[in-house]
Parts: C-alpha cells; sequence; structure tokens
C-alpha cells in the first residue's frame, strides 16, 4: 500500500486520544475487519471480529509529535449523517491494538469495537 487511498474506499475520521478527547485529530483512512481465534487446544473455539481502521501512520500527530494507538482512544465516522464512535482495543490476551502495514511503517492497522457514543 502507498500510503495513500482511493477516494472511492477512503472515509473521513475523526480520532481522539484517550487523555487528550477535547483535542480531536482529523484523519482519512479506510474501514476492514480482522478476525481473530484462540490458539488454546480443546473442545471450544473461540473466534471473534474486530472493526479496524487502516491510516497512514504519519497522520497520527498532535502536538508535533507522531504517536501510536493505545488502548481507550477513540475513532469517530459520520455515515449518512449517524456518527458512530469506536474504541482501540486489544482484540485478545496478548494481541496489540494495531498492527503496521508494512516494514517501512507506513500505515496503520487499528483494532477496535464499536462502543455508544
Amino acid at each position: 500500500m502507498s500510503g495513500k487511498f482511493d477516494d472511492g474506499e477512503a472515509v473521513e475520521l475523526v480520532y481522539r486520544r484517550r487523555q487528550q478527547l477535547a483535542n480531536p485529530i482529523e484523519i482519512v483512512g479506510t474501514q476492514g475487519v480482522s478476525e481473530f481465534a484462540n490458539d488454546e487446544a480443546g473442545p471450544v473455539q473461540r473466534e471473534w471480529r474486530s472493526a479496524d481502521f487502516i491510516v497512514t501512520a504519519s497522520r497520527l500527530t498532535q502536538a508535533g509529535a507522531t504517536f501510536e494507538p493505545e488502548p481507550g482512544d477513540r475513532i469517530e465516522t459520520t455515515i449518512n449523517g449517524t456518527t458512530r464512535v469506536y474504541e482501540v482495543m486489544q482484540p485478545g490476551a496478548g494481541i496489540p491494538c494495531f498492527r503496521y502495514g508494512q516494514p517501512e511503517e507506513i500505515t496503520v492497522r487499528i483494532h477496535t469495537k464499536r462502543v455508544k457514543a
């Protein structure tokens, strides 16, 4: 991925740091889904999905410094006049709340869950 998004898949996002909810960052990204399953042996296999946002890593900037997503941060989207709020979270024990899309760390995939506004 080049770090740029096609107009057809781009969505405007409002990113709010957990500790600075009053200072939102407006960015553009794409929405996606990740699927996870537990690695534990046993009769019950647990599977779950996260709502993901893929953004250009260098756009995650506040007060002149770039940052990495942290659990508790929030992402908002407005689609057809309806605002949806998602919270950055770790999708499972030992799984980070984000991952870079390539070794050069151009894009970042942020794992979230939808929460009430």
